[in-house]
């Protein structure tokens, strides 16, 4: 059983992060980023590239494909004064849909300088007789219709004016390279605002040395929301309002992730999901409500059924389904207290300080060991965050 704590500091997530061990850009070579691997509390460093003679033999990797869009459009009044629109999902319409239309798109958005837009219209001139128009929908819950006359559809349009947006710690505006680099070489659902990072350090030659070695791999999608860079500002970390992350899965993904051993998760994203699909299933059997919807501490202080029924709630949902595959979200939070229900494993980099990611990293290797692991990568000069470095944690 899950077992939530009554109070988890802050503070003990803190450590000193200097600004010289960021990475602000990306290895030439993305492979070539250095790998630390923890596996029964023994770490030892490697090359990435190095990956499929480190892993486990029998491993199965789950990967996140979502692709990161250029969600920032910015448009300016005739006062000159500059308005930001941070697309954060789509409104009540569906990712791919939303993508694919040639007219208008209502979205979830972030507004920047939102005190000096009241009302009317904001207009972006693409060139000559074409336009992008935004509007209020609704202002309190920041609902924006876009609508524009040029005839291309709405990922096209992105393409030609929204700016990727880069993790903001980076303090750099996106170069023409990130559009590469900030991409997994397997992104190929767009709808993420940002990069499940862990994956960046993928190459074709890693990826088909895996199947060289028989490592089993699958491809789900959770389209990261911008909440993942959310500051956790709470002392109680208990008490910090965890994002909703929309995410699919089908048959197949359950036949993977339930009838093979040593899944891996590529990244915190992927590890959510996968959970988060795990007590999904819980939900299914409990015949809840809503049972498409995790809360933040669901899985929290209640016994777990049998993982075949678990399975088999979820398979009887997703032949229900007109194409065999489901939406769902999470709020989940994995904090001290949790156990993975299918994960044996996760790569990942390394996090921010006081993050919900951090504690992520401490449900699973333990507070102490994630701490010890930490020190290691700061002494040993690993480069952090997005662009930095990897590891290998295995439970």
């Amino acid at each position: 059983m899950n077992k939530l704590p009554a109070y988890i500091s802050l503070s003990n997530y803190f450590y000193e992060l200097k600004d010289e061990k960021i990475a602000k850009f990306p290895l030439e070579k993305r492979d070539h980023s250095k790998l630390l691997l923890n596996e029964n509390e023994e770490i030892s460093h490697h090359t990435f590239h190095e990956i499929g003679e480190v892993l486990p033999i029998g491993s199965n990797l789950v990967f996140n494909n979502s692709k990161v869009v250029p969600a920032r459009i910015y448009f300016k009044k005739e006062s000159g004064t500059l308005i930001e629109i941070f697309l954060l999902e789509p409104y009540e319409s569906e990712y791919h849909s939303v993508f694919n239309s040639v007219d208008k798109v209502v979205f979830k958005c972030l507004i920047g300088n939102k005190k000096r837009w009241k009302n009317g219209e904001l207009t972006l001139e693409l060139d000559s007789n074409y336009f992008l128009k935004a509007k209020w929908l609704d202002r309190e819950s920041n609902i924006i219709e876009l609508e524009w006359n040029k005839p291309i559809n709405f990922y096209e349009l992105l393409a030609e004016v929204g700016e990727l947006p880069l993790p903001p710690y980076l303090n750099r505006k996106a170069e023409l390279s990130d559009h590469q680099t900030y991409q997994t070489q397997y992104a190929t659902q767009p709808g993420a605002v940002a990069a499940p990072t862990a994956g960046l350090h993928f190459t074709e030659e890693v990826l088909q040395n895996l199947q060289n070695r028989k490592i089993g791999t699958r491809y789900m999608t959770l389209h990261v929301s911008a909440g993942t860079f959310m500051p956790v500002t709470a002392e109680n970390v208990l008490e910090h309002n965890m994002h909703q992350e929309i995410f699919y899965f089908n048959e197949e993904d359950i036949h993977f992730l339930f009838g093979n051993n040593n899944i891996v998760a590529v990244g915190t994203t992927s590890l959510r999901m996968v959970e988060s699909l795990y007590w999904i299933g819980e939900r299914l059997l409990a015949k809840e409500k809503e049972p498409m919807y995790l809360a933040t501490f669901y899985p929290y202080n209640k016994p777990k059924s049998n993982f075949n029924e678990v399975k088999n709630a979820l398979l009887e949902y997703c032949r229900l389904q007109p194409d065999k595959s489901i939406r769902a979200s999470t709020s989940l939070m994995i904090v001290p207290g949790y156990t993975p229900s299918i994960c044996r494993g996760i790569v990942t980099n390394f996090h921010q300080p006081s993050s919900t990611l951090l504690m992520l990293i401490s449900a699973l290797v333990g507070d102490e060991n994630r701490k010890r692991i930490y020190q290691e990568a700061l002494t040993k000069d690993y480069r952090f965050l997005s662009y930095g470095d990897s590891s290998l944690l295995i439970w």
